[in-house]
């Protein structure tokens, strides 16, 4: 038993292994079989063209392979794109010619180009570039090197293990390329090695670099112009010179760099850290939205560096300023030693100084045993925990702890103004020697270089508004206060849950005026229903941030509770809503971004965000929302008005032409009273607007409304000549009667009224109480076919453990046992009838009952299903799959009767089968007989319903015995 257990998943493995290697061997395209030699000095160059060449061209999914062996490859391109997804497997090793001059001009020695779905996986790249170092470093003439790996407008690739050595100038370089997972990787060239970078990336997106392993002689990672959305994570390097944004400014119109993240990494022995360079050259490039985090330094020279003035023997710098615009840079949780005294260099431009640096929980030590320093110039921001201390000047500061710990300003400075004592705290500590090796500083506060203390107007003086501290620190933007306030509260709940005298929370507050930080460090210590706190004006922060346009604090609220933007006001305004009311484009497309149905979200007036941009005139939005969901336009209100309709209220005929892009016939539409758009701007008297309306074509220029009215009897009426002017060159009817308008309409619509009205009311009221007793039935009869199929689920259930269970036991209980000693021919435990015919068959249909009751297991246990159309769906799957189990179980009963009965009394067995069989074909038969007169009966009475709708109005309730005759009226049926 023991051993037929072991060797059935064996046997299994096996089997899926032979199907997937006989499938797929045939798309395998080894380089050996094109001619390649794995011998290291044969040029198998050709050969791998025509290996990827053949791939390239498979229509299905195909792998280049490099097997094991040393093949030589001189300059080779890759070129895409290819039919299907490919692999390139390298098992082996590719080398490339010692003679350097043989790459040319090049550039590049392996280049994959223009593929996508691609993976490159395995191997090892050796450029075998040492005697290309030593000619450089002897100062003779060189080429310029080339790029050992090189990919140029790829998508969708993947880079795993492997492994290059011994690069001329990059290991591994990415142009271009878009959705590119770079992973455990390792590039190595000795330390010494000149201008080797580890791995560059430039004019590209959606790049993850993780897992990896670099020891360069220069840059581990090098970022360079048009990088953007670049994550590093779990890099380990050194030597080399630490990641490194740059250098940019090259040349003037350059791409910017943002949204770059480095986390979870370790720096050992490298010649810097992070670091962003940039030439002291005029620019309209950019750095923004990076993030160094969670970094270990080992002895690193430079752990954090900022150099906008880098220019080598001062040449080609004509400002001697760069122009490039750094912002928004993150240094959180930094630790380690550092090599040098000076552990961090902020040394931004004069013309274009660094904003936003945030500093925090900076731990760095100066190995040598004395104080670290730290160098600022040009650069604005904030330091919050254990820090360096930001200077607005050159001069070096000591690290350590600077002022008093407890927050206060130093007597000098008292009596000052907010923002004299600010600047007084910043220079502080300039001259003090500290004598410890670590600065561990309590000290925490915002030290804002941008803006100094604010001083509050008259009609925000906390008496009237009856703010708390936190409200007063909130309100003001001040960090360092709102940090030691939550700090030095045992309640910080009720603390944050405080509401003014006009029931603003201390985050609304913070909202309003769009502190980010702020709101940021409250959202550490809150809960969602907290956050959501509204004010008397009905607005939360979020929708107050919304309408204030404060972009980073939606950010830091979407991020930290996504749900915040499904939240209404009283009237069910969204925050999309009120920012689209107010223009903020900004808002609206992070809006749409987080949820795309926020849009059709409607006010209690039925009114939708689109409406009011129309209304408001803002283009932008509108553009915005249509491009998001182009029926919108055709939304109406309580009122029937389409955004079309508000909008030629307005004088904005940019909005108008946004709104009638997407289908021309929302012209046609028409309100409650029967008005056009075109209705609505002659009443409006808004001239421009019918102008810009009788210009499209197919507009209806003589509709009439509900009061017998065209555009042009409005206008006529209000006495706008120059409306009618325009209706009458446009074509419209001279009145309403030469378009056959009845004689008072009005007159006659209010006595056919008065005519019908009470007998209206009478057949209303009757109706509702029938639709009232309708109703009450069918919601008992639903309730009776939701317990039916409970109880068929249940026993479906109930069924299938039970096959499972006999089908399990069947194995380990056939007749005549298993070998208890080994014998010739048998092995120990094997079955004595395993090699009958009719074990077989008992084998395959009681492995089939088997595992098939155990999905019907799986599912039952794990599908939650709430809606009764979906129930039925799943009992009618379940019941098909227990009806195959049943037969497969039966099968397997029947096999074993051959061999229990012996060939003497095979009549037995035969006759068993055949009644057995009767059986279950008769009981087959007939459930899929009621399943598909049930399947008839519900297509009959679905056609019914269809042309009972198309001859009588929407409002008719079924009757009592419409119901009965229905679906609901059957006492039993078949799924």
């Amino acid at each position: 038993m023991t051993k037929l257990a072991i060797t059935l998943p064996l046997i299994f493995t096996l089997l899926i292994i032979f199907i997937d290697v006989s499938t797929g061997s045939s798309n395998i395209f080894n380089v050996v079989s094109f001619g390649a030699k794995p011998d290291g000095v044969t040029d198998s160059t050709a050969a791998f063209l025509k290996a990827w060449q053949g791939a390239c061209s498979s229509a299905a999914s195909a792998t280049v392979l490099v097997p094991t062996g040393t093949f030589l490859v001189k300059v080779i391109t890759f070129g895409g794109p290819c039919k299907s997804r490919l692999k390139f497997q390298v098992t082996g090793t590719v080398v490339a010619p010692t003679d350097y001059w043989a790459f040319g001009n090049s550039g590049y020695w392996i280049l994959f180009n223009k593929v996508s779905k691609f993976s490159l996986v395995g191997g090892t790249f050796d450029a075998r570039a040492s005697g290309f170092w030593s000619c450089r470093k002897s100062g003779q003439n060189c080429p310029p090197g080339v790029r050992s790996i090189s990919f140029n407008s790829a998508n969708d690739v993947i880079i795993s293990g492997v492994k290059s050595m011994n690069s001329q100038v990059s290991h591994m370089t990415l142009n271009g390329c878009t959705n590119v997972v770079v992973r455990n990787i390792k590039l190595v060239a000795p330390g010494d090695s000149p201008n080797t970078d580890g791995f560059g990336i430039q004019f590209s997106t959606g790049v993850t670099f993780t897992g990896n392993t670099v020891q360069t002689g220069d840059d581990c990672v090098a970022i360079g112009p048009g990088t953007r959305n670049f994550v590093i994570s779990k890099l380990a390097c050194g030597p080399g010179h630490g990641v490194s944004i740059g250098s940019l400014a090259k040349v003037f119109n350059e791409a910017g760099v943002e949204n770059v993240t480095v986390s979870s990494s370790v720096f050992t022995g490298t010649q810097n850290g992070v670091r962003i360079k940039s030439w002291a050259r005029p620019s309209n490039g950019f750095v923004r939205n990076v993030f160094f985090q969670n970094l270990i330094m080992k002895n690193v020279q430079n752990p954090i560096i900022i150099d906008q003035n880098y220019c080598p023997s001062k040449q080609g710098c004509p400002t001697e300023h760069s122009g490039v615009k750094i912002s928004q840079v993150t240094y959180k949780n930094i630790q380690g030693t550092s090599a040098t005294q000076q552990a961090m260099k902020l040394e931004c431009s004069k013309t274009s100084p660094c904003t936003r640096i945030t500093l925090q929980d900076i731990k760095l030590t100066y190995n040598k045993g004395t104080p670290a320093t730290s160098f600022c110039s040009n650069a604005l921001g904030t330091n919050l925990g254990p820090r360096f201390f930001l200077l607005p000047n050159t001069r070096e500061t000591k690290m350590g702890s600077f002022g008093s710990c407890n927050g206060e300003p130093p007597s000098s400075s008292r009596g000052k103004s907010m923002e004299e004592q600010q600047q007084s705290l910043r220079c502080i500590g300039t001259e003090n020697q500290v004598r410890k090796k670590s600065f561990r500083v309590v000290l925490e506060r915002q030290l804002s270089f941008m803006n100094g203390g604010s001083e509050r107007k008259k009609n925000e003086l906390p008496g009237k508004r009856g703010d708390s501290s936190l409200h007063i620190a909130a309100r003001t933007g001040n960090l360092g206060n709102v940090i030691e306030l939550i700090r030095g509260c045992n309640g910080i709940e009720e603390l944050l849950s405080k509401q003014n005298l006009e029931g603003e929370t201390s985050l609304y507050t913070a909202a309003e005026n769009g502190h980010w930080l702020v709101v940021e460090e409250m959202l550490k210590h809150m809960d969602l229903d907290t956050a959501s706190i509204a004010a008397r004006n009905g607005f939360d922060p979020f929708h107050i941030a919304a309408k204030q346009g404060h972009l980073e604090a939606l950010k830091q609220l979407l991020d930290t509770f996504p749900n915040l933007a499904m939240t209404t006001d009283s009237s069910c305004t969204t925050a999309l809503h009120t920012a689209a009311t107010q223009g903020h484009i900004d808002v609206v497309n992070l809006l749409l971004k987080t949820d795309s149905h926020l849009a059709k979200i409607a006010k209690n007036n039925g009114k939708t965000a689109l409406h009011s941009a129309a209304r408001m005139g803002h283009v932008e939005v509108v553009k915005s929302l249509i491009g998001n969901d182009a029926k919108i336009g055709f939304r109406t209100d309580k009122k029937g008005q389409t955004a079309l309709h508000m909008a030629v209220k307005g004088q904005n005929k940019g909005v108008v032409h946004e709104l009638v892009k997407p289908d021309p016939a929302v012209l046609s539409v028409e309100d409650n009273k029967g008005n056009t758009p075109l209705h609505i701007a002659s009443k409006k008297g808004r001239a421009k607007i019918v102008r810009c309306l009788v210009s499209f074509d197919g507009i209806n220029l003589n509709a009439m409304n509900k009061a017998g009215d065209t555009a042009l009897d409005i206008a006529e009426k209000i006495g706008n000549s120059e409306l009618v002017s325009i209706l009458k060159e446009a074509g419209a009817a001279t009145t309403a009667k030469d378009l056959g308008k009845p004689q008072n309409p009005a007159k006659q619509l209010k006595q056919t009224v008065s005519d019908i009205r009470h007998e209206v009311q009478s057949q209303l009221q009757q109706s509702r109480q029938t639709g009232a007793r309708v109703q009450r039935i069918a919601k008992r009869l639903k309730k009776l076919h939701i317990n039916g199929l409970n109880n068929a689920i249940n026993s479906a259930t109930v069924v299938a453990v039970l096959i499972a269970t006999v089908a399990f036991a069947a194995i380990f209980t056939i007749p005549g046992q298993y070998e208890e000693e080994r014998t010739i021919g048998m092995l120990l435990g094997e079955a004595r009838i395993a090699n009958k015919a009719p074990f077989l068959v008992f084998f395959i249909f009681d492995s089939l009952a088997l595992f098939i009751s155990l999905a019907v297991v799986v599912v039952q246990t794990s599908v939650v299903v709430i809606e009764q159309k979906a129930k039925k769906k799943l009992v009618f799957v379940i019941n098909k799959l227990m009806w195959l189990a049943c037969l497969f179980i039966s099968v397997a009963f029947v096999s074993l009767s051959f061999i229990v009965v012996g060939k003497e009394d095979i009549l037995l067995a035969i006759c068993e089968t055949v009644i057995g069989g009767t059986i279950m074909l008769t009981t087959i038969g007939a459930m899929c007989y009621c399943v598909i007169m049930h399947r008839i009966e519900e297509t009959k009475l679905k056609s019914m319903r269809k042309e009972r709708s198309k001859s009588i109005s929407s409002s008719h309730m079924p009757s009592e015995s419409e119901i009965l005759k229905g679906e609901f009226n059957k006492r039993m049926y078949a799924l």
